[in-house]
């Protein structure tokens, strides 16, 4: 499951199998557009941001069948609020999304039970939560902090960090530190979109460099230790690259780019669905 933007035109969700085939768009409807889709635990249920292709309305959180059939609302946004990267609980439970001015607060990671009810703030203001993801025991859940980028030339916002958070609110750690000694937004590193392993015992993220000219991939442990990279794109340095914390060979570097495998231009934020029943 990925979303593609047309050429003028919203975004749309797409479905294809694992290998690439089978691409196909789930909604048709010009008039919305349909953004940062996961998949329930079940694999049968999406849910998604909507907003209105034209208008000042806000965003809300919907959920369909994968085959774009009953599609209806989770949250109904007031204007000017945009609710974001909708996120089921490993359980099915619970719903965690991020919220752009609900209730006054720029922006927040929130939670809500799976039909809807008892919409409620995870993070604090001040954190700025963003980008969140379940640990695979549904205990925790870790986030990027200080989301609204805001105006970087003159200073407002500070870089982007991981952050980790139990479901119940207590709990808050910070896992990585670009705020340390801070020279501006464009001085320190910009971590991302994180990702618990399977096991629970890492979270993998994406960190771009002060400049915002380029990424790399990121494994950390829960505990803030462990700290290291995986993968560089682009412009990998000749001679190697890091992997796991140690120095990699040219060869070493050929393997794992050739693990790497384009099935779909131009999509973004892909999700896995749900593991094939046996």
């Amino acid at each position: 499951m990925f979303d593609v933007f047309p050429p003028n035109a919203v975004g749309q969700i797409w479905l294809m199998n694992a290998d690439g085939s089978n691409q196909h768009q789930v909604l048709k409807d010009s008039a919305y557009g349909e953004y940062i889709p996961s998949f329930a635990p079940d694999g049968k249920t999406l849910v998604f941001s909507r907003c209105p292709a034209t208008g000042s309305k806000g965003c809300g959180i919907y959920r369909a069948q994968t085959d774009g059939t009953g599609l209806a609302p989770v949250t109904i946004s007031p204007p000017g609020v945009v609710d974001f990267s909708p996120l089921y609980s490993p359980d099915g439970r619970k719903i965690a999304f991020v919220s752009f001015e609900r209730g006054g607060i720029l922006i927040a990671i929130y939670l809500m039970n799976a039909d809807g009810s008892d919409i409620h703030e995870l993070t604090p203001p001040w954190v700025g939560g963003d980008c969140p993801s379940w640990s695979p025991d549904g205990e925790k859940i870790a986030f990027a902090s200080n989301g609204c980028v805001g105006d970087h030339g003159a200073g407002f916002v500070r870089n982007e960090e991981l952050w980790v958070i139990n479901g119940d609110g207590t709990g808050l750690t910070r896992l990585t530190h670009n705020n340390d000694d801070w020279h501006g937004y464009l001085k320190s590193p910009h971590d991302s979109v994180p990702s618990w392993s399977p096991q629970q015992n890492a979270i993998t993220f994406a960190r771009s460099s002060p400049s915002l000219t380029s990424s790399a991939i990121y494994i950390i442990n829960p505990d803030s230790s462990g700290l290291r990279r995986v993968l560089k794109l682009p412009g990998t340095p000749p001679g190697g690259f890091e992997l796991h914390g140690k120095r990699g060979s040219a060869g070493s570097r050929q393997t794992l780019v050739q693990q790497l495998k384009r099935i779909e231009k131009g999509g973004s934020d892909p999700q896995w669905g749900a593991e094939p029943s046996r």
